[in-house]
């Protein structure tokens, strides 16, 4: 998650919000939709209660965040690992003043395509998946 280009800006931008998927184990919809209030670095815990859709508005899709979850049962705490906790550091180090727990360098909500294109290439990187 550290390496860097010669100019100090992170190779994989978005290997924190990998790492966090990965060791909550939530949607990309409602790991988007996460504020800095949603998490409580004292207790270790994430209130997973909103998500964010994607939907074509003049031929671009925007983000809109609902205020439910895909369903009743996904309104839930999670537990923070030690892993997703350093994922969450790091991504509060990269957040500025944004609220946003997820955030581009622009500090708007990355789209699932973005997290995915940066997973794909981590992965050929990697040697994981061929080029």
């Amino acid at each position: 998650m550290s390496r860097t280009y010669s100019n100090g800006a992170p190779v994989y931008r978005f290997a924190p919000i990998i790492m966090l998927l990965m060791y909550t184990g939530m949607r990309i919809g409602e790991a988007s939709a996460l504020t800095w209030d949603d998490i409580d670095l004292t207790e270790n815990l994430i209130d997973i209660n909103k998500s964010i859709i994607y939907i074509p508005i003049d031929g671009k899709y925007e983000s809109i965040t609902q205020s439910s979850v895909k369903t009743d049962r996904s309104i839930r705490i999670l537990p923070i690992s030690r892993k997703a906790r350093e994922a969450l550091i790091k991504l509060k180090e990269m957040s500025g003043n944004s609220n946003l727990v997820l955030n581009t360098v622009n500090y708007k909500t990355p789209t699932r395509a973005s997290i995915g294109k940066s997973l794909t290439r981590m992965c050929r990187n990697a040697g994981i998946i061929g080029k």
